[in-house]
């Protein structure tokens, strides 16, 4: 389930993001916190130039949005109302037109302008607010749209407006200047208590205006008073208009003041604790010490050193023409003076300083940096030849004189054309890596999404209206003419639709003294008995009931999580029993997929059991309990399906016992024969079908038959 964010998202920190994550998919639309940039769980497209004209009405073509939420910049700031009132507007009718089940708009609770304020700028940002009202009111009746009117949010991670500024001036001077008076009501509420009432009014919320009260009323007086207990000497001025802090005031519902959203019907703070069970837990005034204490072990700003300072003067140098135009012209003082200190040592006159400079200029800073220091070497060659007595005449016509301006301009212009050239590659390649970051970053959201869908409903309740597929699905694999082959098939489906792959499945005997294993998962396959004795299982044998799943709630030894029996004519012909079952499974959910489950299988091996009694006849040998050579067949068929998909083992073996006719062979082996065995003819000869054995065993239970007279041969199947 998708949840849009928008509005103020600034107000949004990592500890409400994660909560709500846990059960939504967040799309945020909007200037994303950069310490929220990085969150893995958040499927961001927020609102800067280079997010491909990605608009609000393309997310809602993209994404199924069960809700969105939208913050008011008050919030945070003294909002744009005509920009908010357009958002709104747009949101709002997006989510009518796309079905969104709820629609939430969070506002700070403050005090509406009066029409005293007699200035045209107060009338105006009071008709606007009106103008919200009413656009609420508008939608309310067309949607499901609740209204928060919050006090001020805090969190101790990441403090927010205003509550850092208020620490900001307390840590660093020794005056607080508030323009309000000390009784002015500036009540706030943690940004836990918020988050847990935001994810009640998402999951049932139906509409209505609410106003959201912290623990207990805070003024201006008792801030103060906190802060001045922390920091000993503060002192704290009210009523200071110049450079006072204004803080927007709270507005005061029991003396009926005008509320922002006048026309929804109001509902104070116990309307929250009847439809939701929300209270305020967190008191500012407790909290305070931890929050100013957190505030000061933030990593203050150090005195930075000459080296460090220097080094970001590099950094920022060459950003815009005048911090170049200043570079190449102090580079140019520099040089020029090295060029006249080393023009007498014979050692180091030969090096070309200015051509140096015209090389340094050009690569670092390009084409018009390398032209302008050219010029200015030819200027400063130009001035020294003609003070050392050359003519301008001679210098003009002299061609050779001409060789170090034209190296000058030649170099400067080739190498600042080379940087810009690369540096313009370099620029064209980040802009298309951030494009195709961006392409991909949207591409694995949206890939991600679809596979969180895919897990969600595989997970979804049988009973529920988007699973009549899944039961038609199961109903029609169990519907088999082969009760052996119906187990099969049940185990297979309980695997896939309970996610669990630890499942057995016992057949007990008449007298419930044992329980023979008929089939199990691959990973029990090893490890799992193959009989067991009912009566050390007390607790499952004697709290059996039809059409009811046993829990293992008392975490006992030995003992499976589930016991699903299967019943018929009042006794278990099955005991499906399910191990390694996760803490989030055992719930009713899971119970009442198990019933499910149980119930398609019941019927369809009671249909299955009724079927093969009325052919019995047709299927068996006359007079013998031997099926015959066709429908034996299947039965191996099924056995072997079974082993392949399970490793559960079988063995066919040939049976003779001297001197006995077919029928007085039946009769003696059925008295040693398993309910699941089965005896008939496979090519041509009686033989056992004993199934859940291996070759291993064949040696105990040929001695066993040995001891009735009837002799035991293993049989090799033909391909």
């Amino acid at each position: 389930m998708e949840l849009l964010l928008t509005g103020e998202l600034s107000v949004l920190t990592a500890q409400i993001c994660e909560a709500l994550s846990r059960e939504y998919h967040l799309v945020l639309y909007g200037d994303v916190p950069a310490a929220l940039e990085n969150e893995p769980h958040l499927r961001k497209i927020w609102k800067k130039e280079d997010r491909q004209g990605t608009t609000l009405a393309d997310l809602f073509r993209t994404y199924d949005f069960e809700g969105a939420v939208y913050f008011s910049s008050s919030l945070m700031r003294k909002p744009d109302w005509a920009r908010e009132n357009g958002a709104l507007h747009e949101l709002f009718e997006l989510c009518g037109k796309n079905g969104v089940r709820r629609t939430v708009f969070v506002a700070l609770d403050v005090e509406r302008i009066r029409a005293r304020d007699n200035s045209a700028l107060a009338d105006y940002e009071m008709l606007l607010r009106e103008d919200t009202g009413r656009l609420c009111e508008y939608y309310a009746q067309r949607m499901n749209l609740t209204v928060l009117r919050v006090p001020f949010l805090y969190d101790q991670a990441e403090l927010h407006y205003p509550l850092r500024q208020i620490m900001q001036i307390t840590h660093n001077s020794s005056r607080l200047f508030f323009y309000f008076g000390p009784e002015t009501l500036a009540s706030f509420v943690s940004m836990r208590d918020f988050t847990r009432l935001l994810l009640r009014v998402l999951d049932s919320s139906t509409g209505g205006q609410y106003t959201v009260q912290a623990a207990r009323p805070t003024t201006l007086q008792q801030i103060a008073g906190g802060l001045q207990g922390l920091k000993p000497g503060l002192q704290v001025v009210f009523g200071e208009e110049q450079v006072g802090l204004e803080i927007p005031r709270m507005d005061h519902h029991p003396q009926g003041d005008t509320v922002l959203l006048p026309h929804i019907d109001q509902q104070p703070d116990h309307g929250l604790r009847e439809n939701f069970g929300w209270a305020a837990q967190d008191d500012l005034l407790e909290d305070l010490p931890a929050l100013y204490a957190a505030y000061r072990e933030e990593t203050p700003e150090q005195k930075k050193t000459p080296a460090q300072r220097a080094k970001e003067l590099i950094a920022q140098t060459g950003r815009t023409t005048l911090t170049r135009t200043a570079a190449v012209l102090a580079l140019f003082v520099l040089l020029e003076t090295a060029y006249h200190y080393t023009a007498a040592s014979s050692e180091l006159a030969f090096m070309d300083l200015r051509l140096v400079f015209v090389m340094l200029a050009a690569s670092v800073y390009g084409l018009t940096a390398g032209l302008l220091a050219a010029l200015m070497a030819c200027l400063a060659t130009g001035v020294e030849m003609l003070s050392g007595g050359v003519g301008w005449q001679i210098l003009f016509y002299n061609l050779e004189n001409w060789l170090p301006f034209a190296f000058y301009l030649v170099i400067g212009a080739g190498l600042g054309y080379m940087r810009d050239r690369t540096q313009g590659k370099l620029d064209h390649a980040r802009s298309a890596q951030k494009v195709v970051e961006e392409k991909y970053v949207f591409i694995k959201g949206l890939y991600e999404d679809m596979l969180s869908e895919k897990r969600g409903l595989k997970q979804q309740l049988l009973g529920s209206h988007e699973s009549f597929g899944k039961i038609y699905d199961v109903a029609r694999k169990l519907d088999r003419d082969e009760p052996e082959r119906i187990v099969t098939e049940m185990l297979t489906a309980m695997e896939k639709i309970l996610d669990n792959h630890t499942i057995a499945v016992y057949m007990p005997d008449k007298n419930m003294v044992y329980a023979r294993l008929t089939v199990c998962s691959r990973a029990l396959n090893a490890r799992q008995e193959r009989s067991l004795r009912l009566d050390q299982l007390p607790e499952i044998a004697n709290n059996l009931q039809e059409d009811a799943v046993w829990c293992n709630t008392a975490a006992l030894s030995r003992y499976p999580d589930y016991c699903a029996p299967v019943y018929q004519n009042g006794a278990p012909v099955y005991l499906i029993f399910i191990y390694g079952v996760r803490f989030e499974q055992m719930s009713m959910y899971y119970v009442n997929q198990i019933k499910v489950l149980c119930g398609l299988a019941k019927n369809a091996l009671l249909r299955a059991l009724e079927f093969d009694r009325l052919r019995l006849a047709e299927r068996s040998v006359e007079g013998t309990i031997f099926y015959n050579q066709d429908y034996f067949a299947q039965l191996l068929a099924s056995h072997r399906q079974r082993a392949q998909a399970y490793e559960a083992g079988y063995t066919l073996c040939q049976v003779a016992m001297p001197g006995a006719s077919l029928p007085q062979l039946g009769q003696a082996i059925a008295e040693q024969m398993r309910a699941q065995d089965a005896a008939g003819f496979y090519d041509g000869a009686p033989c056992i079908l004993f199934a859940r054995m291996t070759r291993d065993d064949f040696a105990a239970v040929q001695k066993r038959f040995a001891t009735h007279g009837i002799t035991l041969t293993l049989c090799q199947e033909k391909e």
